[in-house]
């Protein structure tokens, strides 16, 4: 069996949205809540999230997921890609993944992610040989990503100010897609608008201010 890890990165400051997103209720929880139990599977050896020390909410909230690993890296990473490396090195250190074990690049803020996407995801891991595993909705991509471990090496190799999209459009020709019934892998949470837009999924959540 080919070893899964999750790599949260959620150092954003949340401008659009105007306050802390992740920490928004979403029905009877929190949007890091939904997110965080949507990748609490067997399958998922270690589920990493960084962010900064001064996100006191957030911290407190990942708290109450106690096998999550929290990592506040000093100074804050200034980019996505700092705080993947950040986590990368962590499950190297922890666990020395296999150059075939996978990482999932997970985006915080889609709270429409369910376990049974990532489970998907999980088998169709399991008897890919590609670089990269996509999953599409509709055929449009979205999150989260599944990267071989091998890949690490490329992040840490990317030149100042570029972005791991960089290494997903180097192996673009090699990727595999796999299709999933969610279309929330296509829905991220950045404004109050999306907020109103995605809320009937789940209409005791609350907006804003």
């Amino acid at each position: 069996m080919k070893r899964l890890f999750a790599i949260l990165p959620a150092v954003g400051l949340s401008r659009r949205m105007g306050v802390p997103k992740l920490t928004l209720p979403w029905g009877d929880r929190l949007v890091i809540d939904r997110v965080l139990d949507a990748l609490d599977l067997p399958a998922i050896t270690a589920r990493v999230l960084v962010t900064r020390s001064d996100n006191v909410p957030l911290v407190h909230a990942v708290a109450r997921h106690p096998t999550v690993t929290l990592l506040q890296p000093d100074p804050p990473p200034a980019e996505m890609r700092h705080s993947v490396e950040a986590a990368l090195r962590e499950i190297e250190r922890r666990f020395a993944p296999a150059p075939g074990d996978g990482w999932l690049l997970v985006p915080a803020d889609h709270p429409l992610l369910d376990r049974t996407t990532i489970a998907t995801l999980c088998e169709g891991w399991q008897t890919c040989d590609a670089p990269l595993l996509i999953p599409t909705f509709d055929g449009a991509t979205g999150h989260p990503v599944v990267f071989r471990w091998d890949l690490a090496t490329e992040v840490f190799q990317l030149p100042p100010g570029t972005g791991l999209n960089a290494i997903s459009r180097r192996h673009a020709a090699e990727s595999r897609q796999i299709p999933v019934a969610n279309p929330g892998i296509c829905e991220d949470l950045d404004t109050p608008a999306d907020l109103a837009r995605l809320r009937p999924e789940f209409p005791r959540a609350s907006p804003p201010g």
